[in-house]
């Protein structure tokens, strides 16, 4: 049984080839355009979900401080009425 034979490679003209090339080289081209788009849409949906979260965020902070303020001050406030109340005698 005679060893099986290789195809035999088409033969391109440098023509070709060339024109081949530039068929490539812009379909990259047109990928690398949208994959630049399709980056920077995340990117910024990346940025504006950052900038929603650091704001959420503030603002939860902000109330949490304000709540704690609030509660120090009213116990602040209660132990001086007490106080008051044991200096002058316990109306």
């Amino acid at each position: 049984m005679p060893a099986p034979q290789k195809p035999k490679a088409v033969q391109r003209t440098p023509e070709l080839i060339t024109r081949d090339l530039a068929t490539e080289r812009a379909g990259l081209e047109q990928a690398f355009a949208g994959l630049r788009d399709e980056l920077a849409e995340a990117t910024d949906i990346v940025t504006r979900k950052a900038t929603q979260v650091g704001v959420i965020g503030t603002v939860a902070v902000a109330g949490v401080a304000a709540g704690v303020g609030a509660l120090v001050g009213s116990a602040v406030a209660v132990r001086g009425v007490l106080r008051h109340r044991r200096r002058r005698g316990g109306d």
